[in-house]
């Protein structure tokens, strides 16, 4: 995911709404499984962890991987502010490996109880992050252009 999406504050900021969303949607239907006790329930905290994977994690790396090391070198004003974010990305990833022990140690109940507390993590962490995307300290003007061998 390093397109438009990684580089413009409002295509960002509208990959972490549908995150947000898609992981609280997830949640929901986990809570709902649970509160019925329903066996499917653990087949819906998977897909749910599985969620945090593919779309979560994938964008945390592909921002540490192309966003993150731009914005140190051509933005080092705010490479502290960097340093917090990817300290939350190492939480956030250490979330889901929990959520994943959970599920296989304790059954889909656990898995809410660590990934509620990570979706309001994941959201704090968005808003700073598109803060400082939309700031002037680190505007993206283009993306850099990489050579295709």
């Amino acid at each position: 995911m390093s397109g438009p999406s990684l580089w413009q504050a409002a295509a960002h900021q509208a990959v972490h709404e549908a995150q947000e969303t898609e992981v609280a949607q997830g949640l929901a239907w986990l809570a709902a499984f649970n509160r019925r006790q329903d066996p499917a329930a653990a087949r819906v905290a998977a897909a749910l962890v599985e969620t945090w994977n593919q779309r979560v994690l994938a964008h945390l790396t592909a921002e540490e991987d192309d966003l993150y090391p731009w914005l140190r070198q051509a933005r080092p004003q705010v490479r502290g502010l960097l340093d917090q974010l990817a300290a939350e990305h190492a939480a956030l990833t250490r979330a889901v490996a929990a959520a994943r022990a959970a599920l296989e140690e304790k059954g889909p109940d656990a898995v809410a109880a660590v990934l509620e507390p990570a979706l309001d993590l994941l959201r704090r962490h968005a808003r700073r992050e598109e803060s400082l995307l939309a700031s002037p300290a680190a505007a993206v003007p283009v993306r850099p252009v990489r050579a295709h061998s």
